[in-house]
């Protein structure tokens, strides 16, 4: 497996630009597999970019991919395993230990306070993803 990343970096990136997905795509394939399409515009960054990424496991939501991205346009496509990658074994969680570490995820944010923050792209991701994992991955989780 190999993964290759030529890019060409702005020399004055910025952030007047917020994104804006014209095609935000995604769909189970199997089980563990899903595929996606993303064409975005997004905060200027790089003037290009080509990142190809050939890796089927080694990482969260590993599989084939590929970005291109020309100033301010960002095109995405990849096919990758649902699952989140277990760095100490060597291998993608199990349902039990994702389960754990959404659930711990979740303790840790109302031991501490932190709302749901509705531009919190990462907590709302975590939340689908959850809701995902429960309503199609695995339909026999009781909470």
């Amino acid at each position: 497996m190999f993964e290759f990343i030529f890019r060409i970096n702005h020399w004055k990136p910025s952030d007047k630009v917020k994104q804006k997905d014209y095609v935000a795509w995604d769909k189970r394939l199997s089980k563990n597999w899903a595929t996606e399409l993303q064409i975005s515009r997004m905060p200027l960054r790089s003037i290009f970019e080509l990142h190809v990424d050939t890796s089927w496991t080694g990482g969260d939501h590993a599989g084939p991919r590929v970005n291109l991205t020309l100033l301010w346009f960002f095109f995405n496509f990849q096919v990758y395993n649902i699952n989140h990658w277990n760095w100490d074994e060597g291998r993608f969680y199990t349902k039990e230990e994702a389960i754990a570490e959404w659930a711990e995820d979740q303790r840790w944010r109302e031991e501490n306070d932190i709302e749901q923050d509705p531009e919190d792209k990462y907590a709302l991701w975590k939340e689908k993803e959850y809701k995902l994992w429960k309503d199609t991955v695995y339909p026999t989780l009781k909470l």
